[in-house]
């Protein structure tokens, strides 16, 4: 598949026609940093559009280089007594050359963060013929239940400028045998591309426990809850306010490293006030609405769910589990499928 294919809308496309593995061998040797910056897609709109697949796991590979070098850094500060808030523990063994810490990579629910089922969630019947062609599909057969009558057809996937027939399959039946089928030919795609990168970091490549890489994902629609929303806003929003629009991108870039790399706002700052308002509307809710937690510090609180109850709460909230999880339910909000009859 072509690089050209590019933009939120080419997720699905690019997770199930890229070889991963490949793409990770071109990438081990860019700078061992995370810090990265690439040209936009279109000049205006939501530039959530620019990011997709191929965009994300670019930036793991870069995540997977630079965390080593970072933890050595922060092992150096603290052998030095310049470590802000100090550690009881280490970063870095020195022993084993490896991290002597797991990484934990907090995303958000954006769709190139999710596993195939979640993008094709809102694909097109075009789309799907679009992906069932060029995985060499033909015919696909899918089951209808009518009045309690259960029936199974059999179709032609159509050629390329030709369309299905009217609402036969229709939308939602032919994604769901679309993602089978594509999950019968590439089965790791239950699990989005990264998830290749965090398996090579099991078992105490990084870490002392079984796991070396984990991801947790935030819940929507709360960017005063989670710190690095505070961080990034603060970015975009300096650099929004000193430019005139007559600047070039490099411009823009550093003025958005610079305030970034800056002690204008401190991480530690944007962690309690994050956590501050996880306190107020967890006690907000408790009093206005007898909910089921309450507390003064996060580790403190009272009330917490059994771990089936908390993933149902997850679940509800959009927050779809780790890629090595069971549920990959789609968020109604984020990922609802357009209706279609054609």
């Amino acid at each position: 598949m072509s690089n050209d294919v590019r933009g939120q809308d080419a997720c699905a496309q690019q997770s199930i026609f890229m070889d991963w593995e490949s793409v990770r061998t071109s990438l081990l040797d860019m700078a061992n940093t995370a810090d990265k910056f690439f040209p936009a897609l279109q000049a205006s709109g939501d530039y959530h559009k620019n990011f997709d697949s191929y965009t994300f796991f670019k930036w793991m590979v870069a995540v997977e280089l630079t965390y080593p070098d970072f933890c050595k850094y922060l092992q150096q500060l603290k052998n030095e007594g310049k470590l802000h808030p100090p550690s009881e523990h280490d970063f870095w063994d020195e022993d084993n050359q490896k991290p002597s810490r797991k990484m934990i990579l907090f995303i958000d629910n954006a769709p190139y963060h999710q596993s195939l089922q979640v993008q094709l969630s809102s694909k097109s019947k075009k789309d799907c013929a679009l992906y069932l062609r060029g995985l060499g599909v033909k015919t696909i057969q899918f089951t209808r239940h009518t009045n309690g009558d259960e029936r199974v057809h059999n179709v032609e996937v159509p050629e390329d400028g030709q369309e299905w027939q009217k609402n036969y399959p229709s939308a939602d039946e032919l994604r769901e045998v679309t993602l089978k089928i594509i999950l019968e030919k590439k089965p790791s795609l239950i699990q989005p591309p990264y998830a290749m990168l965090m398996e090579s970091k099991k078992n105490g490549v990084w870490g002392n426990g079984t796991e070396g890489w984990v991801i947790r994902k935030s819940a929507p629609y709360v960017p005063n809850e989670v710190s690095v929303e505070l961080k990034w806003a603060d970015g975009k929003n300096f650099a929004a306010l000193n430019s005139d629009g007559s600047g070039s991108a490099r411009d823009v870039i550093n003025m958005v490293r610079g305030r970034w790399y800056s002690n204008k706002t401190s991480c530690d700052s944007l962690f309690r006030h994050a956590e501050n308002e996880m306190l107020r509307a967890i006690n907000e809710d408790y009093e206005e609405n007898e909910g089921p937690m309450h507390g003064q510090s996060i580790l403190g609180i009272e009330g917490l769910p059994d771990e089936a109850t908390l993933g149902l709460w997850m679940e509800k909230a959009g927050m779809n589990k780790d890629y090595d999880g069971t549920s990959y339910d789609t968020n109604d909000q984020l990922f609802s499928a357009e209706e279609e009859d054609g």
